[in-house]
C-alpha cells in the first residue's frame, strides 16, 4: 500500500448539506415562522402555539417534538448517516398534526352540516407559509432519509 492510498478518505454518506439535511433544517425553520394566519390580526407560529399553551399537553409536546426531531435528523446526518427513521418520524409530525387539525375540526363541523371538504378549505385558507415550509420539509426528508 502507498503512503496515497492511506490517506485517502472514506467516502462518507449524507451530510448536513444533503437533500435529507435541507428538508430537516425547513421544518426547524417552518417551526418559527407563522403556521396559522388571522388576516389583519396577525399569526401565529409553532413556537407561539406551543407557548400560547392553545391545545392540549400531547398536541403541544408534538407541536414541540416537530423542529426537535428534525434536530435530532440534522445530528444524525451530521455524522455522515442516513436519517432513517428518525427522519421518517421528524418529517411525518408535520403531516400529523396538520391531519389532526382536520380531524378535530371536523367532527363538531359535520354535525352542523358541514362537509370534510368545506373543512379542509378552511384549513388550507388559514394556514400560513411557515406550516407549508415545514409541510414541503416534511416530505423531502422523509422521502430522501433512507439515501446515502
Amino acid at each position: 500500500m502507498t503512503e496515497q492510498s492511506e490517506k485517502r478518505e472514506k467516502p462518507r454518506g449524507p451530510g448536513v448539506g444533503s437533500t435529507a439535511g435541507l428538508g430537516a433544517i425547513a421544518i426547524i425553520a417552518g417551526f418559527f415562522l407563522p403556521w396559522v394566519g388571522f388576516g389583519f390580526l396577525g399569526s401565529m407560529s409553532g413556537l407561539d402555539i406551543v407557548r400560547a399553551g392553545l391545545e392540549s399537553e400531547p398536541t403541544l409536546l408534538a407541536v414541540a417534538a416537530s423542529p426537535l426531531m428534525a434536530a435530532l435528523a440534522l445530528a444524525v446526518l451530521s455524522n455522515g448517516k442516513p436519517a432513517g427513521a428518525v427522519g421518517v418520524l421528524a418529517g411525518l409530525i408535520p403531516w400529523l398534526l396538520t391531519g389532526y387539525v382536520v380531524y378535530k375540526l371536523g367532527g363538531p363541523a359535520s354535525r352542523v352540516g358541514v362537509s370534510l371538504e368545506s373543512v379542509i378549505e378552511l384549513v388550507m385558507k388559514g394556514t400560513d407559509y411557515g406550516l407549508w415550509m415545514a409541510l414541503v420539509g416534511g416530505v423531502v426528508l422523509m422521502v430522501s432519509s433512507g439515501k446515502r
